[in-house]
């Protein structure tokens, strides 16, 4: 009896444990296009992606830890529906794995919450 319960325990922790680390060693590449309308409003007409940058920025880290390079980009556009804005990460951006990312948009290190 005390076999089995040393052994639940310690797969629940071998488990657990694995959840807890591997995302520090797993990689996940995303390529995706802009969305289909932008792509439409772009084809359909003259103009270029870089016109309808409204505002580019870099990324700094954090901590040591906490890290970011590259560049991201957002782009706006005016339609039947209305304004409408995407946030991309632009090729070459990289950050460190980690829970609960998220981004935060300012300028000279004032940023919105």
């Amino acid at each position: 009896m005390k076999k089995t319960i040393i052994a639940i325990v310690s797969v629940v922790i071998l488990i657990l444990s694995y959840w807890l680390i591997s995302p520090f060693f797993i990689d996940t590449e995303v390529s995706e296009s802009l969305p289909p309308m932008l792509m439409e409003k772009i084809e359909g007409s003259n103009t270029s992606t870089e016109s309808l940058v409204r505002m580019r920025g870099t990324f700094v880290g954090f901590d040591k830890i906490h890290n970011g390079t590259g560049t991201a980009s957002i782009y706006s556009f005016v339609n039947t529906e209305g304004a409408k804005n995407f946030l991309r990460f632009e090729e070459g951006f990289q950050v460190n794995n980690g829970p609960d990312l998220y981004v935060g948009f300012g300028k000279n290190g004032q940023y919105v919450k």
